[in-house]
């Protein structure tokens, strides 16, 4: 690293990937440092600046380089394997930089997890510590016991109607104990045999009745144009989750258009044929992966939201086994592998690993917009972007948008804005997403990039929320992301200023 490269970190202040310290501080203090940046997006150490970013340097070098590696060890699992150190001469003072990527797992100091978020290092919540144990198969939530349940819990009609389904031979008269135990549906709770999270979510007659569950359900509504302030329709639905996507299926259909057509280039008849407003078979697996792959150890519901231009639906938990969307696809990555296998013997998964595809080939085929996926480590959120949404203004040439389409009395700079929200926001534009992410690339375009931080800064927001922004501008083609992993920023890809 340069002294020109650290003095441009330190203007920067601290943030999710910089901790200014100095060198007096105790190993205890920089471990939990170190173990916040490996739990979130990696980040840099500079000993020798102090909070207010003053560089006050290290007198004693050797001193301080041992105290990190010492603060390292004391991390459990140990991240010394992954540290890295540097001294860098700046304004006549050292400085020691200690780099710690991200790094799969989880790391413990003095008993405690903590986590980076902002400029400062916090405990992990509960949810937050079960749910990275679960995505890192230190829990498997689905092999749970769930506490109080008991075999009586359990529809046995349906139980045998899957052992059937499963099998090419007729189940014997075996008794439901051991059907279910050679199942891997029950598991020990101390002495007592109980069903797991995985049967009750299958088989339970009713699963939201217990504690753990409550929240194992799908909250819908339809809502009136684009915004989610006004209901059309709404339900809550429970029980199992085959009977869960069943019912949301129809919920969609009841909620979208159905245009009659009549073209016999297309039908092979002047008959009319009743459509969709939306492929059926991209709203199915949409649902069925949000029900089927999400965490079931956080407590919170599903959601089926529908606008009049989309289709939302949310899930709790993020990837799984993977850190971006291209990694999932065509591959068989589930944190609920019987949950998995038993939805696919039913049906509702037809071939592992080829649900995103067949989403975007049966969007693609229907002529609408492939569909959009954001995620955190506490979410995935998949939008089914309907005919209306195509009625966007990016493909317009920029050069004759502002003047005509500005308002009376708007600064230049409101007129651009203006232009930019029809730009990349289509029907949407009056969404305040739509908002945040035009005055990011009005930046962009007047500054050359806009950084992540800088579009923090600019719309006042955290940095996952940012991240999901830029990444759906990046999507849309409006940005492109340049630059290497540190020093990444966004530009505009093909706004010309005018002449």
């Amino acid at each position: 690293m340069t002294d020109q490269e650290l003095e441009t970190i330190i203007a920067g202040d601290e943030g999710e990937q910089t901790e200014f310290k100095i060198e007096s501080e105790k190993p205890s203090d920089l471990a939990e440092v170190l173990q916040g940046f490996a739990h979130a997006q990696g980040g840099r150490l500079l000993v020798g600046v102090s909070d207010d970013g003053q560089v006050v340097g290290v007198t004693r070098l050797k001193y301080v380089i041992d105290r990190l590696r010492q603060a390292a060890a004391q991390v459990s699992p140990s991240l010394e394997p992954f540290l890295s150190i540097e001294t860098v001469n700046i304004q006549g003072q050292q400085v020691v930089v200690a780099q710690i990527p991200q790094v799969d797992g989880i790391f413990a100091v003095s008993g405690g997890y903590r986590i980076r978020k902002g400029s400062r290092t916090v405990a992990m919540t509960l949810e937050e510590l079960r749910s990275r144990m679960a995505h890192f198969g230190q829990i498997v939530t689905e092999n749970l016991p769930v506490p109080t349940a008991s075999l009586d819990d359990i529809d046995q009609e349906a139980f045998r109607a899957y052992l059937q389904q499963r099998s090419t031979r007729p189940e014997g008269p075996d008794d439901l104990t051991n059907l279910l135990r050679r199942e891997s549906f029950l598991t020990l709770d101390g002495p007592t045999e109980r069903p797991t999270y995985a049967a009750m979510l299958l088989f339970g007659k009713a699963p939201q009745d217990f504690g753990p569950l409550f929240n194992a359900r799908l909250k819908a509504a339809r809502f009136a144009g684009t915004e989610p302030v006004y209901f059309l329709d709404e339900a809550n639905f429970t029980g199992t989750i085959p009977a869960i996507i069943k019912e949301a299926i129809a919920f969609v259909g009841r909620n979208i258009h159905h245009p009659l057509l009549v073209d016999p280039a297309i039908t092979g008849t002047y008959t009319s044929v009743k459509t969709s407003e939306y492929p059926e078979a991209a709203f199915r697996e949409a649902l069925t992966n949000a029900l089927c792959h999400r965490d079931y150890y956080l407590s919170r519901p599903s959601y089926l939201k529908i606008f009049d231009d989309r289709i939302e639906i949310e899930s709790p938990g993020g990837l799984y086994g993977a850190t971006g969307i291209e990694e999932i696809k065509g591959r068989h990555l589930t944190r609920n592998a019987t949950i998995a296998r038993t939805l696919h013997v039913l049906g509702l998964i037809e071939q592992f690993g080829t649900g995103l595809y067949r989403m975007e080939r049966t969007m693609r085929e229907a002529g609408l917009p492939p569909p959009l996926f954001q995620y955190s480590e506490q979410h995935f959120l998949v939008t089914l972007r309907g005919p209306s949404s195509l009625t966007d203004a990016r493909s317009r040439p920029p050069t004759d948008a502002p003047a005509e389409r500005a308002g009376p009395g708007e600064t230049a700079e409101e007129k651009e804005l203006t232009w930019l929200l029809e730009r990349i926001g289509g029907n949407e534009r009056l969404q305040p997403r739509r908002v945040r992410q035009a005055r990011g690339t009005l930046y962009a375009r007047n500054r050359g990039s806009i950084s992540r931080s800088q579009y923090v800064e600019l719309n006042d927001l955290s940095e996952d929320t940012a991240k999901i922004d830029l990444r759906e501008l990046v999507q849309e083609g409006v940005l492109e992301l340049s630059g290497a992993a540190r020093a990444s920023v966004y530009r505009l890809m093909d706004y010309k200023p005018r002449s």
